[in-house]
């Protein structure tokens, strides 16, 4: 690559700091532990050896509602431990509606295991119980979810065991939902397989009498996908630069809801975007333009996921 190349190269990945997609809050109830208002802990890992001498599976959920289809990017969530270790992995587990409308579904719509180079481990300050608090923060591949009602879960993975931190009726969370779930897979589930030796009748509300509303210390970002039906044909394809100009990739939809707007990131996991309007028949194209014509990229538009190999 000679000089100007490379230099017009330094120029676009500055400028694409600028046109990253910017991330809405689906949920925030962090608040629980910055104020220091929790009342209590519900069993979240998968592990815990060094403590008690095997490994359990215990599973946190919260739900959370999406008004119009989102990309999932990041999910934060608080732990009290026992030593305060940072976890070997990150469980991630989203699950849709159940039967019942306030419990989720058995099994997992999608489920990941972040690596350590995936997540952020920030110890804090419990002072309710004097144990070892550690915020963990995590950066998903975008992670498309239809307009719904969901539930999430985080798990730490490793020697150490967590408590979610759980509040009872907390005030400083304007809209939290139904009550924060639970459910035990003891030692019969392998960890982060999203389903393990559940069944349905496994989950249940933290308060089991219902008479309580529990909420847990909790993030969920995401980039909204627009209006996504379903039923969209997507490609994409890279278009080599010319001599010295970077290169673009053209991203076309097909049977997508006429008349409206979906939108396409590039990846992650700081993505650009460009949003795509759809005329009458559901069909829409976009650019990126000003891309690294050398190198392969991954496309994300509704539930469609495109790797785009470039090269000169």
């Amino acid at each position: 690559m000679n000089r100007e190349r490379m230099i017009l190269l330094l120029h676009v990945m500055v400028a694409a700091v600028a046109c990253e997609a910017s991330a809405d809050v689906v949920i925030d109830s962090l608040c629980i532990v910055d104020e220091q208002g929790y009342q209590s802990g519900a069993g979240a890992y998968c592990g815990g050896r060094e403590v008690f001498g095997r490994d359990y599976d215990l599973q946190v959920a919260d739900d959370f509602r999406l008004p119009a289809p989102l990309f999932c990017t990041a999910i934060t969530a608080d732990f009290l431990t026992y030593s305060g270790h940072c976890p070997d992995e990150v469980c991630i587990s989203f699950f849709p509606e159940g039967v019942d409308g306030c419990l989720p579904a058995p099994e997992a719509h999608r489920y990941f295991r972040i690596q350590p180079e995936g997540f952020g481990c920030e110890p804090f300050n419990d002072g309710v119980f004097g144990l070892r608090g550690v915020r963990l923060t995590t950066e998903l591949e975008p992670v498309f979810l239809a307009e719904s009602h969901w539930f999430t879960c985080v798990q730490p993975r490793g020697a150490d065991w967590g408590y979610a931190v759980v509040q009872w009726f907390p005030d400083c969370i304007e809209d939290y939902g139904c009550s924060a779930v639970r459910r035990d897979g003891g030692e019969r589930n392998q960890c982060c397989d999203g389903n393990g030796g559940y069944g349905h009748q496994d989950w249940r509300q933290l308060d089991d009498s219902s008479f309580q509303v529990g909420a847990i210390s909790m993030r969920v970002e995401g980039i909204p996908a627009g209006d996504c039906s379903g039923g969209e044909r997507v490609t994409a394809a890279c278009k080599p630069g010319d001599g010295e100009r970077l290169g673009k990739i053209v991203v076309k939809v097909r049977d997508g809801q006429p008349g409206g707007t979906v939108t396409a990131l590039l990846d992650p996991p700081d993505p650009r975007h460009v949003s795509i309007p759809l005329d009458a028949r559901g069909r829409g194209k976009g650019k990126f333009r000003d891309v690294d014509d050398t190198a392969a990229h991954r496309v994300f538009l509704c539930d469609a996921v495109l790797d785009v190999p470039c090269g000169r």
